[in-house]
């Protein structure tokens, strides 16, 4: 569920239309699948820059413990992840990172923490012409959307050697487990298919290097194509 929405919302809004999904009793809640596709695809990060995908004794900041951070930071908690958390609201960070034993700054702060990668988990906006240059990350890796502030911000990200996954890419695993909920529910296809970002992100990395274009260019392209054969496939099934 996106910042500020429940479980009880989506169920009041299925009330007035058949365009809403989520609140599949056995389902649970979608965000732990977003949280999921994170995950494999920090994996997919941590195995470029460092050569393992392990997140074991990595540094990551996670900023936004809501719906998504919070079950992100327990998912890193348990592979052993050194975590530094912010929110917004500092007693539910310190609450969390009390549960899970991690360290807790200053929401802005976060932002220029000294870490291997940063997950914006909370509202859009945070990579910057003014973020950008204080940012200590190697990767940037999150569940938030719309996280660049302006299209060109991949670019300087890329220059600066950031390695990016685009949000839409990353948070995607929340989708993938609504669209399983409306077909048919199957809590090991939807762990198949969410694991399978990580390959996704893969894919976006070497197609950026071997280009030499940002990683969310890449994606934007990867997904026009994807658009473009499955329209192609469908104009010639009429």
């Amino acid at each position: 569920f996106d910042s500020g929405t429940t479980l009880e919302d989506v169920q009041v809004i299925a009330r007035r239309t058949r365009h809403a999904a989520g609140f599949l009793p056995e389902a649970g809640n979608a965000s732990g699948s977003t949280a999921l596709g994170v995950y494999h695809c920090m994996r997919s990060a941590a195995g470029k820059i460092w050569g393992s995908a392990s997140l074991a004794g990595r540094r990551i900041a996670v900023q936004g413990v809501g719906n998504v951070g919070e079950r992100l930071a327990r998912i890193l908690a348990h592979e052993g992840a050194d975590l530094v958390l912010a929110d917004t609201d500092a007693r539910r960070a310190e609450a969390l990172a009390a549960d899970i034993g991690a360290q807790v700054v200053g929401d802005e702060a976060i932002l220029r923490e000294t870490c291997d990668i940063l997950a914006p988990c909370a509202l859009g906006g945070v990579l910057s012409s003014v973020t950008i240059p204080d940012l200590r990350a190697k990767a940037i890796v999150g569940g938030a959307n719309n996280q660049l502030a302006r299209p060109e911000d991949d670019a300087r990200l890329a220059k600066r050697g950031i390695l990016y996954c685009p949000d839409y890419l990353a948070n995607a695993g929340g989708i993938i487990n609504l669209h399983h909920q409306r077909s048919r529910w199957d809590p090991a296809a939807v762990e198949r298919h969410v694991a399978s970002l990580g390959e996704t992100f893969r894919q976006v990395i070497a197609r950026s290097e071997s280009e030499g274009r940002p990683t969310g260019e890449i994606a934007d392209r990867i997904a026009e194509e994807r658009f473009e054969r499955r329209t192609k496939a469908l104009e010639g099934a009429l």
